[in-house]
C-alpha cells in the first residue's frame, strides 16, 4: 500500500470521526432539551414571537404594496357633472370622452344608483327622505385612464381641459391618495427591516443568555474535559447543537404563529379591497420565505450560541 493509499485512508476515517463527533453532540444537545422542557418551551416561544412579528409585517406591508400597485394601474377619474343634467347631454359628453385616447373605459353613475349606493353604505337610516324625496346626487363619469400617461404632462392637460368644460363641475383624481398609500407602505418596509434587526439582535442576547447559564451549570464537567485535552471545538460543539435547535424550533413555531396572524388579518383586508371594488386575496409566505424565515433563525442560535461560549473561553483565559 502506498502513501497516497493511506493518506486517503487516514482523511476517510478522520471524516467518519468528524461526523461520529457532531452526531454525538446532536445528541447530547437534544437530550439537554428534553430534560429542561420548560426553560426550552420558554426560549423557543420568545424566539417564535420575536421572529413572527417582524415576518407579519413584512407580509402586511407586501400585500399592501401590491394592493398599491393594482390600484396604481387602474386608477381612475371621477367626473361629476352639473346638477340636473339631461340624460342627452349626459349622453354627449360621455361620448366626447370615450373616444379620448387616453381613456380606457367610461361608466356612467346615475344619480339614482349614486342615491342606492349611499343608502347602502349608510345601512338605510333615511337620511335622503329629509331633503323631501330629491335626490341631491348628479351623474359621475368613472374613467379609467391609460396607465401610460400618468405620469407625463398628458394627463396634466386632460385634467386642466375637464375642469374648464361646462358641463363638469368637478373632477377628482385619486393618484394623490395612491402616491400617498405608496409612500407609507414604502416606510411600513423599513420599519419591518429596522424591527426585524433589533428583534435578531435580541434573539442572539436570547440564545446567549440561555447557552450561558447552561456553560454554568456545566462548568466543572468542560474544565475537567479541559483537562484531559479537550479542544476548544470540541467543547463549543454541543453548545453550538443547542442553539441549532433552539433556532429551528423558534423558526418552525414563527411559521405557525404567522400563518395564523394572517389568517386572522385576511377578512378585514379582504372586506377593505372589496371596498374599493377589488378581488385581493391575501398571500401567505412562500416556499422560499419559509426556508429563509428557518435558515435565519437556526443561524441566529447558532451565532448567539458561539458568542456565549466565546464569552466563557475569554473569562476562562483570564
Amino acid at each position: 500500500m502506498d502513501e497516497t493509499e493511506l493518506n486517503i485512508k487516514a482523511r476517510r476515517g478522520g471524516m467518519r470521526a468528524w461526523i461520529e463527533a457532531h452526531w454525538l453532540s446532536a445528541g447530547r444537545a437534544l437530550a439537554l432539551l428534553v430534560q429542561t422542557p420548560l426553560a426550552s418551551i420558554m426560549t423557543v416561544g420568545a424566539m417564535a414571537i420575536a421572529i413572527a412579528l417582524p415576518a407579519t409585517l413584512y407580509l402586511v406591508f407586501a400585500n399592501a404594496n401590491t394592493v398599491s400597485g393594482h390600484l396604481q394601474r387602474s386608477a381612475q377619474l371621477s367626473v361629476f357633472l352639473v346638477p340636473e343634467m339631461s340624460v342627452q347631454r349626459v349622453k354627449k359628453i360621455s361620448a366626447e370622452l370615450q373616444i379620448r385616447s387616453e381613456v380606457l373605459t367610461l361608466k356612467v353613475v346615475t344619480p339614482a344608483a349614486a342615491a342606492a349606493e349611499y343608502e347602502l353604505m349608510t345601512r338605510g337610516n333615511g337620511s335622503l327622505d329629509q331633503l323631501g324625496g330629491t335626490n341631491p346626487f348628479p351623474y359621475v363619469l368613472l374613467l379609467e385612464l391609460d396607465p401610460s400617461i400618468q405620469e407625463k404632462s398628458q394627463l396634466k392637460a386632460l385634467l386642466a381641459e375637464l375642469s374648464q368644460h361646462p358641463g363638469i363641475e368637478q373632477v377628482v383624481y385619486d393618484q394623490l391618495w395612491l402616491s400617498r398609500l405608496k409612500a407609507i407602505v414604502e416606510l411600513g418596509r423599513y420599519l419591518a427591516a429596522i424591527v426585524a434587526l433589533m428583534l435578531a439582535l435580541g434573539m442572539m442576547i436570547v440564545i446567549g443568555n440561555t447557552i450561558r447559564l447552561e456553560i454554568e451549570r456545566q462548568r466543572d464537567e468542560i474544565e475537567v474535559l479541559q483537562l484531559f485535552g479537550g479542544t476548544r471545538a470540541f467543547v463549543r460543539r454541543p453548545f453550538l447543537w443547542t442553539g441549532l435547535f433552539y433556532g429551528l424550533a423558534g423558526g418552525l413555531l414563527a411559521l405557525l404563529l404567522t400563518a395564523a396572524e394572517i389568517k386572522l388579518l385576511e377578512a378585514p383586508v379582504m372586506e377593505l379591497a372589496r371596498s374599493y371594488g377589488s378581488q385581493f386575496h391575501v398571500v401567505p409566505l412562500d416556499i422560499l420565505g419559509m426556508l429563509s424565515v428557518i435558515l435565519a433563525s437556526s443561524l441566529l442560535g447558532v451565532w448567539g450560541a458561539w458568542l456565549a461560549v466565546g464569552r466563557y473561553f475569554l473569562d476562562a483565559a483570564k
